[in-house]
């Protein structure tokens, strides 16, 4: 534990990456006691990071029973990408309006850390790197809080990216993707660059067929909770 963060942070901090990069898989059951005892804390703020996992949607608490790590629920999967895509879009719009060689130099040398990492075994490596792509996108049309917004509330979403990289390793098609959407922008319209940026957020469907015959028990249906997109202000 770090001093110059609270010991509630530091666990909520803790256990929602264990969480997101599937060390804590869905369905597992946690208890209050063994993870106080683990991270060497007392119960209190176990409980007050759960209760914020809660509002992310990474936990059900079940009062004086257990916590659950949530399975992923396909019904939010479905909004958070949607968020994603339009969003995206959209600033999209806004970079080709005003992007500079300087920048897209910048979002060129990502993609050559993801070749430096192809074929091995880091896939929450490559997430980040595919991530940072992408946030760069943002940050350049000065949309970056949109970004933040979107990386903290985007928790099913995420765990169903990486579960398909763990299961089919890193994709080559990836970082060629990244690659011809960079060279777009470079030389091409919105109009060229849109489908492309289309192409490659819209591969999640077809990935969640395979995965759900692989890990029945990962995910479920039910109805979505808006988890804490609400304490953002998004919708106010």
């Amino acid at each position: 534990m770090r001093g110059n963060v609270s010991v509630q942070d530091q666990v909520y901090y803790i256990l929602r990456k264990n969480i997101l990069d599937l060390t804590l898989e869905p369905a597992t059951s946690m208890s209050t006691q063994e993870l106080a005892d683990k991270l060497k804390v007392s119960r209190t703020p176990v409980r007050e990071a759960l209760i914020r996992l809660q509002k992310d949607g990474l936990v059900i608490v079940l009062p004086q029973r257990e916590t659950i790590v949530s399975r992923i629920n396909l019904k939010r999967v479905k909004q958070e990408h949607s968020m994603r895509r339009r969003l995206e879009t959209s600033v999209l719009e806004t970079f080709m309006e005003q992007k500079k060689e300087e920048q897209m130099a910048q979002m060129e040398e990502v993609i050559d850390k993801q070749r430096g990492i192809c074929g091995e075994n880091q896939h929450g490596q490559m997430l980040e790197y595919d991530d940072e792509f992408h946030s760069l996108l943002f940050q350049f049309a000065g949309e970056a809080f949109i970004w933040d917004v979107l990386k903290q509330i985007s928790t099913h979403y995420y765990r169903v990216r990486l579960l398909n990289l763990k299961v089919d390793g890193v994709p080559p098609e990836l970082i060629h993707q990244h690659q011809e959407l960079l060279d777009a922008m470079r030389k091409g319209t919105l109009a060229d660059v849109r489908p492309l940026l289309d192409a490659h957020l819209n591969r999640v469907e077809q990935e969640i067929i395979g995965l759900r015959q692989i890990f029945p028990n990962f995910f479920e249906d039910r109805e979505a909770s808006p988890g804490n997109v609400f304490e953002y202000g998004l919708f106010d």
